[in-house]
Parts: C-alpha cells; structure tokens; sequence
C-alpha cells in the first residue's frame, strides 16, 4: 500500500516469526503439551484419547489441568457451533 501512495516500500527487510498460541493465549510448545498431532485431525479423534494424551503425559498435574479445561471448553464450543 505504501509503495502504492508515496511510492517507495515502508521497510527494507521485513521479519516473519509465527507464534501460534492455544485457546487460553499460551504460546503452543511440546513441553505444555498443547500441542496438535496433524495425524490426529487427518485421521479423526475423539475427546477421551486427547484427555488420555494429556493424563500420560510428563505434564505437572496444574499444566495437566489447565489442557483438560482448554480441550473440554474447544470440544464445546465445536458441538455448539455445529448445532447452528
């Protein structure tokens, strides 16, 4: 848009670092254990094997809870949003 309105490019160099964060805003890593398997949605999963996922894990049992929650609250919001 610049080099459209005053005719020269607002940066020479220009930066790209995505950060992908989970639904309660934490920077997804493996270490949390908010992570997604891509063969997980490819192939179909269901809430309990993620739960189970999250239970076997090497998480703190609050960091173990805090995913718990966060898996529960994004299966809700799935099934209210396909009742629309």
């Amino acid at each position: 848009m610049s080099l459209w309105l005053i005719g020269k490019l607002p940066f020479k160099e220009v930066f790209l670092h995505p950060i992908i964060k989970d639904a309660l805003g934490r920077k997804m890593s493996k270490s949390l254990g908010n992570i997604i398997d891509p063969l997980e949605i490819i192939e179909g999963t269901t809430l309990e094997q993620l739960l189970l996922q999250i239970r076997d894990s090497n998480l703190s049992q609050e960091e173990q809870e805090k995913s718990i929650k966060a898996k529960k609250k994004v299966n809700w919001l799935e099934s209210t949003i396909k009742k629309i």
